[in-house]
């Protein structure tokens, strides 16, 4: 059987942290879950789950081709990975990256996907960022709490 390192994308973090110096807020050890979780000074009985994800290769190798599916996957992925610490979801951040920022059935779309994706699981969108680029990937950045 393989270990973590000879995944691809885990070898890739792994290249990346060592340059990082890590928080003492940290809980989790690197690998270990899809959302950060973090001691929050004056909330003891609380910790900050974070976690974001970006849906660009996905849009790239033409699994998602509609700006909807984007949107709700973008918005889901990250909120899913709240779940599977048991955090309660507060909100996410999107950053949509386009190639016409003036396309407003991709704007139209793309934001009807993500608003589902929320309501489904009761948050809100409390802001985000635009960039038109060569290439679509839109990011979501989810936070929350554990009890």
């Amino acid at each position: 059987m393989s270990g973590m390192g000879d995944i691809l994308e885990n070898a890739a973090i792994d290249r990346w942290i060592r340059s990082f110096a890590r928080s003492s807020a940290q809980v989790n050890d690197p690998h270990e879950s899809d959302a950060e979780l973090l001691s929050v000074p004056g909330l003891p009985a609380h910790l900050l789950a974070v976690t974001i994800d970006t849906v660009a290769e996905e849009i790239a190798a033409g699994l998602y081709r509609h700006p909807h599916t984007m949107g709700w996957v973008a918005a889901m992925a990250s909120l899913s990975d709240l779940a599977a610490v048991g955090a309660d979801a507060l909100g996410v951040l999107i950053s949509v990256s386009a190639t016409d920022l003036s396309d407003e059935s991709f704007a139209c779309h793309a934001a009807r996907g993500i608003e589902e994706a929320c309501r489904e699981c009761g948050v809100f969108v409390l802001g985000g960022d635009l960039n038109e680029s060569p290439a679509v990937s839109l990011s979501g950045c989810a936070f929350g709490v554990v009890p």
